[in-house]
């Protein structure tokens, strides 16, 4: 299309050229006599029409030798490219698709990741599961059974101040106020708190405490596991991923509550002597998921960011995802549940 219009174009303006040298040469004959018109037009020795003639053969060969060049593939008229030949249209496609990859937000993987259903039979979509890593606060998990273990829910401890200066997340704890053990354990699962953890802690005794803790670990055989104290704050506190595994199906299976209280975006506390009630909002992006059925974070700067939680599989079988050491933990969790899931479907 572009060439007839171009052959089109040219003819006109030869044509247009012709008829207005004919109107000079009308008007300059007129000027001039007829014999020495005639002398000049014979030491030129073309006429008008031979002028127009041979223009316009001339726009038919350079017509042919664009549509020949524009026909070579990787031709080019003027500044503009036609069309490339097969390979370079092929190399194109590839460079905008690897742009486009490049465009995608990246999921960065975690120095160790672990998806198994809860009863451990099925698929298993798992990297580093075996090594060691500073957990965090999945350590309270610990605490938490430690604590159950040895008293009833609805018994109270005052809070200490050793507990209260305790770094990190308080939820809102204060030196001399009074909490059920249930509402502690709340504080620990909904805001993670360090606070809520040292009053628990302190009610044994920091290094009786820490010992039950170990003892516990050995009994559920977490032979990669190491606690040095109760809130995850030393980077002492280590285990793998499998380990981690076998102390959430634990607590699924022995203490179901403490999971239940991580799945909901708020938590209510009361404070005994006072009565007030506290409210503390979640720091768990899937609490509220209808299939999220628990989990707990963990987050220092040596252990990066630490993350155990438990979904309902398409069949609606538990399973557990572990994430350790990961600059983006949910999504790095979303993304090993997706694999996990993926390999069930096979």
């Amino acid at each position: 299309m572009y060439s007839r219009n171009l052959k089109s174009f040219r003819r006109q303006i030869i044509v247009f050229l012709a008829l207005a040298l004919i109107i000079a040469s009308a008007f300059y004959a007129n000027a001039l006599n007829s014999r020495s018109f005639a002398k000049n037009s014979n030491q030129s020795g073309l006429s008008a029409n031979q002028i127009i003639t041979t223009n316009l053969r001339q726009i038919e060969r350079d017509d042919e030798a664009d549509l020949i060049a524009i026909n070579q593939p990787g031709a080019v008229l003027g500044d503009s490219e036609i069309f490339a030949s097969e390979e370079e249209a092929q190399e194109l496609l590839e460079k905008e698709n690897q742009e486009k990859e490049a465009a995608k937000p990246k999921v960065e993987t975690p120095f160790a990741v672990l998806a198994v259903s809860m009863d451990g039979t099925g698929p298993r979509f798992a990297k580093n599961a075996e090594k060691r890593w500073p957990i965090a606060s999945i350590t309270k998990l610990m605490t938490a059974v430690v604590v159950l273990e040895n008293f009833a829910p609805t018994d109270t401890i005052m809070v200490s101040q050793d507990a209260e200066d305790m770094e990190g997340v308080s939820g809102d704890i204060k030196t001399g106020e009074v909490y059920t053990i249930e509402h502690l354990i709340e504080a620990i699962m909904t805001v993670s708190s360090n606070d809520a953890a040292g009053t628990i802690a302190n009610r044994f005794g920091m290094d009786n405490f820490k010992n039950m803790m170990q003892e516990k670990a050995y009994e559920i055989g977490m032979s990669e596991t190491t606690f040095m104290e109760p809130t995850g704050l030393s980077y002492l506190n280590q285990s793998s991923a499998e380990d981690t595994y076998k102390l959430v199906r634990y607590v699924f299976l022995n203490h179901p509550q403490v999971l239940e209280y991580s799945t909901h975006r708020q938590s209510y506390i009361t404070e005994q002597n006072s009565g007030q009630i506290k409210i503390l909002n979640t720091i768990n992006q899937f609490a509220g998921r209808e299939d999220f059925l628990g989990g707990k974070t963990g987050y220092t700067d040596e252990a990066k960011g630490n993350l155990v939680s438990v979904f309902k599989d398409k069949n609606g079988l538990p399973v557990v995802i572990v994430v350790l050491g990961s600059e983006n933990r949910f999504d790095a969790s979303l993304d090993a549940f997706a694999k996990y899931q993926e390999l069930l479907a096979q």
